[in-house]
């Protein structure tokens, strides 16, 4: 039977198909194209035809190798070409067709595309696996990624450490200059590549989204770009940064791809990510090691020892160098609470600590904080100390105890001290007791006999069974004043007698001036019938280098007297010794007031009469001074045409030295009232009394210029008169002393201090020299010629009894040609 030929295909159908079709003849010769088939072959359906496909296609060429067999066409397994001119790839099946083959192409280039993204996305992941570091993340992720996308450049940008830009962490592809304008970028920078940062969405701008942001990439991108990308870098929720993609080709960026770059940008934010944690993680354990060597340097610093244990298991797990300083050996791990026995310690009692009673075993085990817990410990070399430990736990961040930290300080030489203290100040508790109960004995007492009997008593009611005595030396020997009633007869009959200077511990504590302490006493003391004592102190009573007496005790209790003893001794021995010099002082004080209130008393009466004869002597000087002043006027009326100029001046220095008499005599007279007078206290208004002495004095102001600086003045109690008359003087020595001034400047003003009142009056007149300002307040004490400035020598003087009967002071200060401060006080009061 013969098998009928297969229909032909209808070429028409063939022409209007989608895929690529060509025929074949058994020659390999092409015998049909349509158009899609021309146009993968890349040229004309005419000009093709005849031509085999091996040299249009050489890899479909290849393919169909060997599919012509003489018996006639076999069947040809699919193949693949690719690498185009176009760029894409295309699958082909051969089938046999009329002697010859049917080839139908179809295109494959998205399988591949999405294959060879994989392989790239793989070979990305295995090379950003291999590194750690941020830069090489970075490096390895623009060297692989760049040329998977068809990428000319491409940077990757991160968060700077304020928040407030974007910093450039790596560039492939960009001119230098480029660089530096992505170096920092602001956040509110309007670059399409921050929109990514902002809206956290990958950005895609093909050429015509450059041209239309132009203005905004100016200075950004390279002058080939014809796109761009820029894609978040998101890791674990996290912004991290943006990769931004610079391409030289026209893109349109279809869906395909943009997933391809999200997935290339997830690996490369991946890798950062990791990269910036370990960076991290390795920068926190730099720093922990550091801390962690710092704090072992610190804690090897300390002055105490520490220990440090985990909780709950008490693993001690750290110690320091002041453990070997405290207990003579080194840190000595544990893994528990049962391996602290390796440190030996006794409780008050002598038991030793068990481990679970030492401090940090208690904060280990119920949490408590431990202070100021003394423990004696066996140091390595056999001695012990008192260390005093302080225990506590450690808190992490949720608050829950994580370690416990106990520290020792060897404090055996505190101890020692302590102990030393007590002792001390129980003994000067002892003393003062006695210092106490003397003062009270002896606080209206003020004869010796009567002083000495309080200390004896107190020192027998303080230390017992004592005899006490108080000698002082008369005539060469030692001779006891008062004794306690303890004394056998004989002895007290042998000291009431005296003994001599040179008796040991008399002579020994006299010239040392310090208390004396005698044990064991005997024979060789020098003492008769004291045989039954067993030690005796003497403490000498001196007050500089005058010995007023000496304190002696005996005990019989025994061969020694006891610190406390001793403190007593001594307390009493300097308690009395005051006394005895404070009765004396007394003594001596009220002598010397008797005799203070004598002379005073004897001074008043002094003054008293000084006064009535100064006043009486004034008033007695007036009548004949009227006589000399009236006969001269006569004389001069009657003769005085006549006289010769020499016997008429004589005339006129008679009158001239009658009127200076008669002004000294009126100076005499005020400053004799300035103290007989009565002081009438009332409220003196001192600005109004400056104000009448200026217009009194208005006379001395004629034909001159005189300013005057008068600052408001107090209200102060006083007597007005006697007051006014302060202000007369110095403010009329302030003018005339400032006489020869083109210009008199004088100054009035008053300072509050806290109980009074300083008023000062100040010229710029001819001064004086300071040294002799002690002169100016004396009686006819001048310091100036009275050709040069006329005056009585009296005004001053008047001006310091009054201020004085106020109760103030007065001073003045001066410079030779500057002017003189005249100042006085007067009380608020």
């Amino acid at each position: 039977m013969v098998t009928p030929p297969r229909a032909l295909p209808d070429l028409s159908l063939l022409q209007e198909l989608a895929d690529p079709i060509v025929l074949i003849d058994a020659a390999g010769s092409l015998t049909f194209i349509n158009a899609p088939a021309a146009a993968l072959l890349g040229g004309g359906a005419a000009d093709l035809l005849g031509r085999t496909l091996s040299e249009m296609l050489p890899q479909a060429g290849t393919a169909l190798e060997g599919t012509q067999a003489p018996s006639g066409p076999i069947g040809v397994p699919p193949f693949e070409v690719g690498e185009l001119a176009s760029g894409r790839w295309w699958a082909g099946r051969a089938s046999p067709h009329a002697g010859g083959l049917l080839v139908h192409f179809w295109d494959v280039t998205e399988r591949h595309t999405a294959q060879r993204r994989r392989d790239v996305l793989l070979s990305v992941t295995l090379a950003l696996g291999e590194v750690t570091g941020v830069d090489e993340v970075v490096s390895t992720a623009l060297a692989a990624g760049l040329p998977a996308v068809g990428a000319a450049a491409g940077a990757v940008l991160r968060r700077t450490g304020d928040g407030e830009a974007l910093e450039l962490i790596g560039a492939r592809g960009y001119p230098e200059t480029l660089l530096n304008a992505w170096r920092t970028v602001p956040l509110s920078s309007p670059l399409p590549a921050l929109d990514a940062w902002r809206e956290e969405a990958p950005v895609y701008l093909t050429a015509h989204d450059l041209s239309v942001r132009s203005a905004t990439l100016l200075g950004h991108t390279r002058p080939t770009t014809h796109a761009l990308a820029a894609l978040p870098l998101r890791a674990e929720g996290a912004l991290l940064g943006i990769l931004a993609l610079s391409f030289d080709t026209e893109r349109t960026f279809d869906p395909a791809e943009r997933d391809f770059m999200q997935l290339l940008a997830g690996q490369v934010a991946q890798a950062l990510g990791r990269a910036q944690t370990l960076a991290a993680r390795d920068a926190a354990l730099t720093t922990l090691e550091r801390e962690r060597t710092q704090l072992s340097a610190i804690l090897d610093q300390m002055p105490v020892a520490l220990w440090v244990a985990e909780l709950p298991s008490g693993r001690l797990i750290g110690g320091n160098a002041a453990i070997h300083e405290a207990l003579g050996l080194d840190f000595l791990p544990a893994d528990s609470i049962d391996g602290y026995t390796q440190y030996r310690g006794l409780h008050s009692d002598g038991r030793p600590y068990a481990a679970h009673e030492w401090p940090i075993a208690r904060t280990i085990q119920s949490g408590e904080t431990i202070a100021g817990e003394e423990i004696e410990m066996h140091r390595a070399d056999g001695t012990r100390v008192r260390v005093r430990f302080a225990s506590a736990p450690i808190l992490n961040a949720q608050g829950e105890p994580e370690l416990a930290v106990v520290s020792g300080m060897d404090v055996t030489a505190l101890h020692d001290l302590s102990v030393t203290l007590e002792a001390r100040v129980a003994e000067r508790t002892a003393g003062l007791d006695a210092f106490v109960q003397f003062t009270e004995r002896s606080a209206a007492t003020t004869t010796v006999d009567q002083l000495a009997r309080a200390a004896l008593s107190v020192m027998r009611a303080t230390l017992g069974n004592v005899s006490v005595a108080y000698y002082e030396l008369e005539g060469g020997l030692w001779r006891a004043r008062v004794l306690s009633e303890d004394f056998a007869p004989a002895l007290a009959e042998l000291v009431r007698h005296g003994l001599a200077r040179e008796t040991p511990g008399f002579d020994e504590a006299a010239r040392t001036g310090d208390a004396v302490f005698i044990s064991n006493w005997d024979e060789a003391q020098g003492i008769g019938h004291t045989e039954g004592y067993g030690a005796g102190a003497f403490y000498p009573c001196a007050v500089g280098s005058e010995l007023l007496g000496m304190l002696a005790v005996g005990t019989r209790a025994g061969t020694d007297f006891t610190a406390r003893e001793r403190a007593v001794i001594r307390a009493l021995g300097r308690s009395l010794t005051l006394a005895l010099e404070r009765a004396r002082t007394g003594a001596l004080i009220a002598q010397q007031r008797d005799e203070l209130d004598s002379r005073a008393h004897a001074l008043s009466v002094a003054n008293e009469d000084l006064d009535a004869f100064a006043y009486s002597v004034s008033h007695d000087l007036r009548t004949p001074l009227r006589h000399i002043v009236g006969f001269q006027e006569l004389l001069t009326k009657t003769i005085g045409t006549t006289l010769a100029p020499k016997p008429a001046r004589y005339l006129q220095l008679i009158g001239n030295a009658a009127a200076q008499m008669d002004t000294l005599i009126d100076a005499l007279l005020n400053l004799a009232r300035t103290s007989q007078h009565p002081l009438r206290l009332q409220a003196v208004d001192l600005g109004h009394l400056v104000r009448t002495v200026q217009e009194d004095l208005a006379v001395d102001t004629q034909n001159r210029v005189v300013s005057w600086a008068v600052s408001p003045l107090p209200v102060v109690p006083g007597d007005a008169a006697l007051l006014r008359l302060v202000m007369s003087n110095l403010l009329g020595n302030a003018l005339k002393y400032s006489r020869r001034e083109e210009q008199a400047h004088i100054e009035v003003w008053a300072e509050e201090r806290a109980e009074m009142w300083v008023v000062s009056v100040r010229d710029n007149g001819a001064g004086f020299d300071p040294q002799y300002q002690d002169r100016l307040f004396g009686v006819f004490q001048r310091l100036h010629r009275p050709d040069e400035f006329e005056g009585t020598g009296v005004g001053l003087a008047t001006v310091r009894r009054i201020v004085q009967r106020h109760g103030g002071e007065v001073w003045a200060t001066a410079a030779v040609g500057q002017g003189a401060t005249f100042a006085f006080t007067l009380p608020k009061a």
